[in-house]
């Protein structure tokens, strides 16, 4: 019994686990892999993986690239994520970030809002797409992931 409700508190409240689906976070994350994710750190900030749900209901894991109060824009022809006006050093993509049509930039970020963006970027349904997420709807932050 104490065994049960240590575990459920454990997953249940403290820690999440997912799987991984689809390949927008390569290679960092890929598809089919194991995640365990943090559900009570709310501190996010740039760079951080996050697992959140979007408005129409899909599960998806991005990277944070602007939080609230932050300008975000991307460079014409060069695809450089510029924050504040100031180039972000993305050490985890090796692609150019293309604008998608959705959205009119620069984008300010509002309280409570995140920017968020796949590190496949060509392969990635993202902020690009959908605009700003809001805090409520993040389920938690990534700790760590499992490859089988």
């Amino acid at each position: 019994m104490i065994t049960a409700l240590v575990v459920y508190l454990l997953v249940g409240v403290i820690f999440g686990i997912a799987v991984v689906h689809g390949d927008s976070m390569y290679p960092a994350y890929q598809d089919g892999d194991l995640l365990f994710y943090n559900r009570l750190d709310h501190s996010y900030q740039s760079e951080d993986v996050i697992l959140f749900r979007t408005e129409d209901d899909q599960l998806l894991l991005k990277r944070i690239i602007g939080v609230s109060g932050e300008e975000v824009d991307i460079e014409e022809g060069m695809g450089t994520v510029l924050i504040n006006a100031m180039p972000l050093k993305e050490d985890y993509i090796f692609q150019q970030t293309f604008k998608k049509k959705a959205l009119t930039y620069p984008v300010d970020i509002g309280e409570d809002e995140y920017f968020v963006m796949g590190d496949q970027r060509e392969n990635s349904y993202d902020s690009r797409d959908f605009g700003t997420i809001k805090k409520q709807q993040i389920k938690g932050k990534a700790i760590a992931v499992f490859r089988f």
